[in-house]
Parts: structure tokens; sequence; C-alpha cells
């Protein structure tokens, strides 16, 4: 866990799909930019948690973690035609989403989610209790979109959400959270 990270506070986290609506965007706080890379868009599809990554086949995922306590139906969404199911380790405090192009599969990683009491932390270090300037160091403030309640790393159509309370990282959110 990053040096400003705080122990996770057990706070309820939102849906995989989160509200991103949740007040003004600014852009970074022009903190020194560290690992971003100096691409136009960020790509999200290379970060992980832990050792969850995009794409991993759905058996993969249940190697690493075990069998869900939770899986919702599969449904096909109307926006991509993909088929999705959702799987929660709520004891691990995880979600990931699984999508296919049928309801037959194959499944693989389409969006991660986290909250208390997780471990895990993204591909760049930050993991939950972690601060929005630590957030900015390790994405850089060209990619980085900070409001008083998140810091979202990209856009709402495909990177990350880091939901805050009282300043703190209180889950992580790694997908398409708008279509």
């Amino acid at each position: 866990m990053p040096a400003d990270a705080a122990t996770p506070d057990g706070s309820e986290a939102p849906s995989a799909a989160g509200d991103l609506a949740g007040g003004e965007l600014e852009h970074g706080d022009g903190a020194e930019t560290g690992g971003a890379e100096e691409d136009e868009l960020y790509d999200y599809g290379r970060e992980s948690l832990g050792n969850l990554r995009f794409r991993m086949p759905a058996a993969a995922v249940e190697a690493l973690l075990g069998a869900p306590s939770e899986r919702s139906d599969i449904v096909e969404q109307a926006a991509d035609g993909l088929f999705v199911t959702t799987w929660d380790w709520p004891a691990r405090g995880v979600s990931v989403e699984l999508a296919a192009e049928s309801a037959a599969g194959p499944f693989e990683v389409h969006a991660l989610s986290i909250r208390a009491p997780s471990q895990l932390v993204t591909a760049r270090g930050i993991g939950l209790g972690a601060r929005a300037p630590a957030i900015v160091r390790a994405y850089g403030a060209d990619h980085t979109h900070v409001s008083e309640d998140a810091v979202i790393v990209g856009s709402p159509y495909g990177g990350l959400r880091f939901d805050l309370e009282q300043g703190a990282v209180r889950s992580i959110f790694i997908g398409a959270a708008a279509e």
C-alpha cells in the first residue's frame, strides 16, 4: 500500500457502474506527472488490481479468487451487444464484471472494482486510503480530473474512478462506467 494510504474504513462502495456525475471536475493540480504516459488518452485496458487484469478469462479469475459468493444473471447490454455478468467476493471487497460476445461465453474481465477490506492496488500502486495528490502524481495531471468526492483518470467512457470519503480513496472502479 502506498505510503500515504490509510487503513480501509469499511464504508460501503457504490455499484460497479458508479455515479459519474458528482460535481464539477477540475483538471489535475499540475503535480509532477511521474509515470504518466504522454499519449492523448489514458489506456485503462493495461490497468490492474493486484493480479486481476483486463481480458483475463473467467476461469483464471476464479482460480485466483476462488468461487464468487454472488453471480448476477447474464444480460445483454443494449449499448454494445455484449453479454455481461458480475461476480462478487464481498468478504474480499472485490467485484468483477465479465463480458462475452455470446451468452455462452467465453467470458473475460471487462471491469473491476474494490472496496474495504480489499488490500489490492492498481498497476501504479494506488489503493484504498490513498489521497488525490498521490493519484495525480501516479497517473499525471494530463489524464486526471479531481472533484471533492472523486478522482477520474481518463474519462467516464473508459478509465479509473477513485471515490473519495474525507479525502481518502474508499473505492476504486476500473472500466467504462458510461456508454
